[in-house]
């Protein structure tokens, strides 16, 4: 395995970590908004611009790295449910049952990145 896949691979862990604890952090903030004061939304609102990159440089990442398989698609499902997250959010006055996912996409969110982090750390640790 050529050196540079390992480096890919650690990087796509390293995401994938950094992906699931900012997924925390956001949560965070939104009990934040909910329990302490509602000028924190504006801070759930513009965290969301920091994390959302990220499934689609583990997507991306995944094939210079050469891994294949869950880890490469769950990056892009995750890119996807970061776009549902954007529709839930921008379309509660019009569809306020489809919004109501908003906080199940949120738990899907990190069930996955957690899931990813699992797996890329094993993909990373068979090229050590």
């Amino acid at each position: 395995m050529p050196e540079g896949n390992r480096y890919l691979r650690l990087t796509i862990f390293l995401l994938a970590v950094l992906f699931a604890a900012c997924i925390v952090i956001q949560v965070y903030i939104a009990g934040m908004a909910t329990f302490i004061d509602g000028t924190h939304w504006s801070d759930h609102k513009n965290f969301v611009h920091i994390i959302e990159p990220v499934p689609l440089a583990i997507f991306v990442l995944s094939f210079f790295g050469r891994v294949r398989g869950a880890v490469r698609w769950i990056g892009l499902a995750m890119l996807v449910l970061v776009m549902a997250q954007y529709a839930t959010a921008h379309l509660s006055d019009k569809l306020p049952y489809f919004s109501a996912t908003h906080p199940v996409i949120a738990l899907i969110l990190l069930w996955l990145s957690v899931y990813t982090v699992k797996r890329s750390y094993l993909i990373w640790r068979r090229t050590i």
